[in-house]
């Protein structure tokens, strides 16, 4: 028997955290704790459970997963405000566009590679807050519009976010949930990565070609000579933020299933050894996105207790048909088509525990079904320029970049991110 009580508060605290997520005036990290907070009380007296229970399950997991899941992310912050710092990805980028000596074509492809090569390890927020103001830079020297290499880039932002599973908070939670580590990870996404890569940097030059205007050969010559270790503050640390950056990457690789004690480890390490100033690079831990996360995971735990993913499982396996694949097409499009206008982090962690449950002891589709749920997450943001890419466009407006108008995008954006997801639609058919 359902219990009414049990359901409706805990559904009505994650419903607000979901809405403050949407409201931009509304602090989401003080609602979502606040629902946190809330849950543990009504836990505490409508079930009966000790303050020591509690803390175990809601805040901790009896697999201690959540803890895992806030080492993976600290050290991550850790590691990518090193590497901004440092700037490693700036003059990586810098030097390859050089490259193109001013051609379109070339300049196209390298700042749709670069976007994908960023955005494999770090957030979409830090690549579009480094590649924004070198791509406005760069087309102020060759006196071109830079207009349709940003939108390239923040389309492909979240298909660089399917490469590599530290990309993203949203697959570093949903995969510790599931217990996929980095190698598998690469292993399910990577090709599907690949594959939108190429299909996107072809319709997207067919759409935006008409913008790409070629420079005068005098503005080339001095882009030439525009020294690239300008942008680089320190080339000691540089180099040592570089090496230890690579030395996580295989450590990842290695220990796939310790990535939260990794990622820790090495985040602090860059810090002494890189870090001029260690007080100052330990403020570079986002707090404010753990509280988020922990407010999320207490209230979704309450939702757990009162059974409602447990019985919602099961009235999808009787609805949905049998058929894995047909599922996990519900799942993707389902996914996509919400996150495109709520964030996505709160939406995946909500489907978790009713996938979860769908998977049941059948592990076999296990892969197809989270790859499903991450990637309809992940492409969904193109659909609609709201959330995460409307963050994105202010910044590259702030950035010193021309407004982009929401039509411009949501044309382009929406056309992509449908074949996007039709692709991946294929491409779920192969993990059956």
């Amino acid at each position: 028997m359902i219990d009414v009580i049990a359901i409706t508060v805990p559904l009505i605290l994650f419903i607000a955290i979901i809405v403050a997520t949407v409201i931009k005036k509304i602090n989401k990290t003080i609602v979502s704790i606040t629902a946190g907070l809330l849950t543990m009380v009504f836990v505490l007296s409508y079930y009966g459970f000790n303050f020591g229970d509690v803390i175990l399950r809601l805040i901790a997991r009896e697999d201690f997963g959540y803890i895992k899941i806030y080492m993976l992310i600290i050290g991550m912050n850790l590691i990518t405000a090193v590497l901004y710092e440092s700037g490693v990805f700036q003059f990586l980028s810098l030097k390859t566009i050089k490259l193109t000596k001013g051609n379109r074509i070339l300049m196209f492809i390298i700042f749709g590679t670069m976007t994908v090569f960023i955005s494999s390890f770090i957030s979409n927020l830090l690549t579009i807050f480094i590649l924004a103001p070198i791509t406005i830079l760069l087309c102020g020297i060759l006196k071109i519009d830079a207009e349709p290499y940003l939108i390239l880039q923040v389309i492909l932002l979240n298909v660089g976010g399917l490469i590599t599973l530290i990309s993203s908070n949203l697959n570093i939670l949903v995969c510790s949930l599931f217990d996929i580590g980095f190698t598998e990870f690469f292993v399910l996404f990577a090709p599907l990565g690949f594959i939108l890569f190429f299909v996107t940097m072809l319709l997207a030059y067919l759409l935006l070609r008409k913008k790409l205007k070629p420079p005068d050969k005098t503005q080339i010559q001095y882009l030439q000579q525009f020294d690239d270790w300008s942008i680089v503050k320190d080339k000691g640390r540089f180099y040592r933020a570089l090496i230890m950056f690579l030395i996580t990457m295989v450590s990842f690789i290695v220990f796939s299933e310790f990535m939260g004690l990794v990622s820790i480890f090495f985040g602090i390490l860059m810090i002494i050894f890189v870090v001029e100033n260690k007080a100052e690079g330990l403020k570079k831990i986002n707090l404010n996105t753990i509280i988020f996360y922990a407010g999320i995971f207490i209230t979704l735990e309450g939702l757990k207790l009162s059974g409602i993913f447990d019985s919602l499982g099961e009235f999808l396996g009787t609805v949905l048909p049998s058929n894995p694949y047909l599922i996990a097409l519900v799942i993707l499009w389902t996914s996509g088509s919400f996150s495109s206008v709520i964030a996505n982090i709160p939406l995946a962690l909500a489907f978790s525990p009713v996938i979860e449950k769908l998977i049941g002891e059948n592990l076999a589709i296990r892969p197809l079904l989270v790859t499903a749920l991450i990637t309809g997450s992940n492409l969904g943001d193109n659909l609609f320029p709201a959330g995460d890419v409307a963050i994105q466009l202010d910044i590259i407006e702030q950035q010193g970049g021309k407004r982009i108008k929401v039509k411009t995008f949501f044309i382009i954006g929406f056309i992509l991110g449908i074949i996007q997801l039709i692709i991946t639609s294929f491409y779920l058919y192969f993990l059956i």
